[in-house]
């Protein structure tokens, strides 16, 4: 027998612990980690604004679940994001990472980074 079995379920509980201390991060912020997430990959997109379609495979959401998601932030986060008209094609839509949720994304960035070095040093003993 190899050790593999064993290491794996080590990294399922590290990632499981990071994830939770992630969510308590972000709980003052009013956000989920998915909903971090997006605000994080608008952030890096040019323009900071990207097709939903995009998001499809960076995010563990149906496409389903990801619609509701960016209508639960349009509304609920005072509008972090905002549906923009695509210059390139008028039948779809981009996300668009707005001035409040470049704000929020500061602010809860800063904080997420502090939480990783913290899980990260804890998990390496230092």
């Amino acid at each position: 027998m190899t050790a593999l079995i064993p290491r794996w379920l080590g990294q399922c509980r590290f990632v499981t612990a990071t994830q939770a201390a992630l969510a308590a991060v972000l709980v003052k912020y009013q956000l989920d980690l998915n909903e971090f997430y997006l605000l994080y990959f608008l952030a890096q997109a040019p323009g900071q604004q990207e097709a939903i379609t995009a998001f499809e495979d960076r995010l563990p959401l149906s496409q389903s679940g990801l619609s509701r998601m960016v209508r639960h932030m349009e509304d609920k986060r005072c509008g972090t994001i905002e549906r923009v008209a695509n210059p390139t094609d008028k039948r779809s839509t981009l996300l668009h990472l707005t001035a409040h949720g470049q704000e929020v994304l500061a602010a809860a960035q800063a904080e997420v980074e502090g939480c990783l070095q913290a899980q990260f040093e804890k998990e390496e003993g230092c």
